[in-house]
């Protein structure tokens, strides 16, 4: 009979101990507002579905909000998390067993799936309608931008990266919401990684000129003051434009 206890106790600590390893791994894998995979989880899953489907084209799907922080100073925070869980919960169902789906940071979510398996313009109609559908006074926009995966083994935080920067090419639009990446928009990448990279060199160097362009008066004709604009003289690059590197640094 106490054998037959021992054995018993000894399956339900056991039992207890695979729950906590569980729930464990849980907490550390997903996001703690919206259930969906975190930053990491997300990285590492797909870059495992990616190598298991190595014939099989895949997307990475970058969504953002736009204007989140003014949604969040206009209402309530638990408005924000409220259409963040709706939001995740609508992504979740479209990616479903197709690919995978993650929360990357605050407003930040990405899938990544087959390519031709979900029309990203209809996704982002149906995040508008499945938020609207939350009667809020606010309109909210969702942005997305694609990256169509050509190197698997390219680390997915890159592929990510490059979808948010296709991302960016349409923020603020009302026109079309959705930009795929291409080859041009590499190079563009590249160019403001390059000027991120080498801005605190540049400043100890002292490469930024100032130019000063005399304004006359009309009246007279003479000069009555200047207008002092900022170039980038690159070792390499030559004259950088205030265009370039201007709305960078800001």
């Amino acid at each position: 009979v106490l054998a037959n206890v021992e054995n018993e106790w000894r399956k339900a600590m056991q039992a207890a101990k695979d729950h906590q390893i569980t729930e464990m791994h849980r907490t550390i894998e997903e996001d703690g507002l919206t259930g969906l995979d975190n930053r990491e989880s997300f990285f590492r899953k797909t870059a495992e579905m990616l190598q298991k489907n190595e014939d099989l084209p895949y997307d990475i799907i970058y969504f953002d909000i736009d204007h989140f922080k003014v949604i969040n100073a206009l209402f309530h925070i638990e408005t924000g998390s409220l259409i963040l869980k709706t939001a995740a919960f609508y992504l979740q169902a479209a990616a479903s067993a197709l690919g995978t789906c993650g929360r990357l940071e605050s407003d930040h979510f990405a899938l990544c799936i087959p390519r031709g398996s979900i029309d990203a313009r209809m996704l982002i109609q149906g995040l508008d309608n499945t938020v609207q559908s939350l009667g809020l006074s606010h309109n909210v926009l969702f942005y997305a931008g694609i990256y169509p995966i050509e190197n698997i083994y390219l680390p997915v935080d890159q592929m990510v990266e490059r979808a948010r920067f296709a991302e960016k090419r349409v923020r603020g639009s009302h026109v079309d919401r959705v930009y795929t990446y291409d080859a041009s928009m590499r190079e563009k990448m590249l160019k403001e990684q390059m000027i991120m990279r080498d801005m605190e060199f540049a400043l100890q160097e002292r490469q930024f000129q100032v130019y000063y362009q005399p304004i006359y008066r009309v009246s007279t004709g003479a000069p009555m003051q200047a207008e002092a604009l900022v170039r980038w003289q690159h070792p390499s690059e030559g004259l950088i434009s205030p265009g370039l590197f201007v709305p960078l640094f800001e």
